[in-house]
């Protein structure tokens, strides 16, 4: 397969006029390492136990050195032998939790350089708080807003909450851009998962079958996000974007809704990962599909994939391969990536021609197709 013609141009919301004017980050004090991890386990569960050793071999060879963490996990409620309860959980939340948010909103306010009574909504998100009022109710009113700030809180879109709140702001302002009106929303996210720690250890000591074994505790921290979206109404005299909204979409792998769940129990949250070898092989393909394979038209000349020694990437990609069925190649050199006939392409290249799904020439390629066309005089 190749990339779309010179002439196709992506389908994007024609000057949609949405602007990321500010954004900031808080993370906690404390940090959780694998070896602290380790001992905390080990504190409390056999080491040789199943579960236990399967979670703490896959915290050692995920690569995440530290994660952010609302609580010392040495000491303290943290570190006692029964789960932290979800009323201790929802009063964390909303003391320390909402003080996270409210810091990242602040440097989000601040890059921006608007003031607070230009802000018109607030949309926020969380899978670690259920109470009511929402959390946002709590930190609008700890940042000062105006109650006629119309607000909403997402639930329940799990992993996918940054970009669920994205989406939804850009409809919100380009709503109001189609009523003539000035849009200034400002977006948070916060999520506190290590106090559940406990509790996801529990159901790993209690796993009988290691092929299911949650990793929701080697994985997760706790931090709070913000960004202000604003439509080009919105935009004051002075205020310089970060980044431009061009588009946004949504869709639903069909039949995946029951492959990774979260839910309440009596003590905390559950994660439960479901058939997750068969998602599994799907993210390996969907990963390092498009980089990494020669095809036949690929030039011999320089091509550094071809030179590389790359045994499991051969295995892989060996036509016939079961693991390989509906495999696709794309081209990924010469003109079919905007570059000369017999350069190679790289990751930089495929970005922004096969990520962006048409081909954008680059300047040596531009002028020789300007003389071979003889309109250099045109330029």
């Amino acid at each position: 397969m190749t990339t779309r013609d010179e002439g196709w141009v992506p389908s994007v919301h024609p000057e949609s006029g949405l602007w990321i004017t500010g954004l900031g980050t808080q993370y906690p004090s404390h940090l959780l390492t694998p070896e602290r991890l380790e001992a905390f386990a080990e504190r409390f569960y056999d080491p040789d136990n199943a579960g236990i050793k399967k979670l703490l071999e896959i915290d050692q060879n995920t690569g995440i050195e530290t994660r952010s963490a609302i609580l010392d996990y040495s000491k303290g409620h943290a570190a006692a032998s029964i789960p932290t309860s979800l009323a201790e959980m929802d009063n964390l939340f909303r003391t320390a939790g909402v003080d996270m948010t409210v810091q990242a909103c602040n440097k989000a306010i601040e890059e921006w350089g608007g003031q607070l009574a230009d802000i018109t909504h607030t949309v926020a998100v969380t899978c670690t708080n259920q109470g009511n009022p929402g959390y946002d109710v709590l930190v609008n009113e700890r940042l000062g807003l105006s109650t006629s700030v119309e607000r909403i809180l997402l639930q329940g879109v799990g992993c996918a909450g940054g970009l669920a709140i994205l989406r939804t702001a850009a409809q919100l302002a380009y709503g109001a851009t189609m009523r003539g009106r000035a849009a200034r929303i400002l977006c948070f996210a916060c999520e506190l998962s290590t106090p559940n720690i406990k509790h996801e250890l529990d159901a790993v000591a209690n796993c009988t079958e290691t092929s299911q074994t949650s990793i929701a505790a080697a994985l997760f921290s706790d931090a709070a996000a913000a960004f202000i979206l604003c439509n080009d109404l919105g935009l004051q005299n002075g205020v310089q974007p970060v980044l431009e909204l061009l588009d946004w979409d949504h869709a639903l792998i069909p039949g995946t809704s029951s492959d990774l769940e979260f839910t309440a129990e009596d003590r905390g949250y559950r994660t439960h990962h479901i058939n997750m070898a068969k998602v599994a092989q799907k993210a390996v393909l969907i990963c390092i599909d498009g980089w990494g394979v020669a095809g036949e038209s690929s030039p011999d000349k320089g091509n550094a994939i071809l030179n590389a020694d790359t045994p499991w990437m051969d295995e892989f990609a060996k036509k016939g391969s079961k693991i390989t069925q509906g495999y696709t190649e794309l081209e990924a050199s010469s003109l079919a990536v905007g570059l000369p006939e017999g350069l190679m392409g790289n990751s930089e290249v495929g970005h922004l021609n096969i990520g962006a799904g048409r081909v954008v020439w680059q300047d040596v390629v531009r002028i020789d197709q300007t003389i071979k066309k003889g309109e250099l005089n045109k330029v």
